[in-house]
């Protein structure tokens, strides 16, 4: 059945990877698929969130078996410095909407109106972005989005310091209700010279929401952290696991885990 797709067209360098040449661990790959909810991918500047993020699109939109409705928001940014405006595209009648006004939010608000089902953010960069994907994930929609953050439990701590101290109970308990899974990852050289991601995630579900809830706002990234030692998949993990299939050095495990070390010491289990 044909798929009914919207995206916003970007010119980026480079090739793009299948999800199968990511080589993502089978449980995160079982976990990006909610049938609603927010799923964030974070990470510094140049750490491959971006790749990992359209590596998703590709997938959801080649393998879907229904037919289903995606809109992809990109920031043009410095990828193309000709670029005025943003530029949507659907693919299937090959029709090209060029949108004069260049105010992200605003496109998004408009074309939430079509009602898709699912939503990609290239990056969560302000209050207003994070508003629409924390809203779009409660209506029932299931959005995936970029954020610059260094680690799951960052990634809390970037939200939360994008609400007011008097929203952090109600707004960040919102934020934290939308979550299903947050990625993060991290590129440093394989054993061949090319670069290789190491990853720490943490599935949001109902039981460890709630934990984190309970916590309260001030202990949200705290108890975020105790989570991802708890039961996530961390860094040290994933880097250890790297080594042993020879993908890594020891030296760059052993690297991972003692630069990651420090985020487990604010927390007791």
């Amino acid at each position: 059945m044909e798929k009914e797709v919207i995206e916003m067209s970007k010119n980026i360098k480079g090739r793009e990877f299948s999800i199968q040449e990511l080589d993502l661990p089978k449980h995160l790959l079982d976990n990006l698929d909610p049938e609603n909810g927010l799923i964030l991918i974070s990470g510094s500047t140049n750490s491959g969130k971006t790749t990992l993020l359209q590596s998703i699109l590709d997938w959801r939109e080649n393998n879907s078996e229904k037919d289903i409705k995606i809109i992809s928001y990109e920031d043009p940014g410095e990828d193309r410095l000709d670029f005025d405006g943003l530029v949507f595209s659907e693919k299937q009648t090959g029709i090209f909407y060029d949108i004069e006004n260049k105010n992200l939010v605003l496109s998004i608000r408009n074309e939430a109106l079509k009602n898709p089902d699912m939503i990609f953010i290239d990056g969560i960069r302000d209050r207003e972005m994070l508003n629409e994907a924390v809203s779009g994930s409660l209506e029932g929609k299931l959005v995936y989005a970029a954020i610059n953050a260094n680690f799951v439990s960052d990634v809390v701590r970037r939200v939360l310091g994008l609400f007011s101290e008097n929203e952090k109970n109600t707004e960040g308990l919102k934020f934290i209700k939308s979550l299903r899974l947050i990625v993060s990852q991290i590129l440093i050289p394989s054993v061949s010279g090319s670069m290789i991601a190491i990853r720490e995630y943490l599935v949001i579900t109902p039981d460890i929401a709630e934990k984190i809830i309970n916590a309260g706002s001030d202990h949200f990234k705290i108890e975020t952290e105790k989570q991802v030692q708890l039961g996530g998949h961390t860094f040290a993990k994933d880097a250890k696991e790297k080594f042993k299939q020879g993908l890594i050095t020891k030296k760059w495990s052993d690297h991972i885990e003692m630069m990651f070390s420090y985020k487990c010491k604010d927390y007791v289990v």
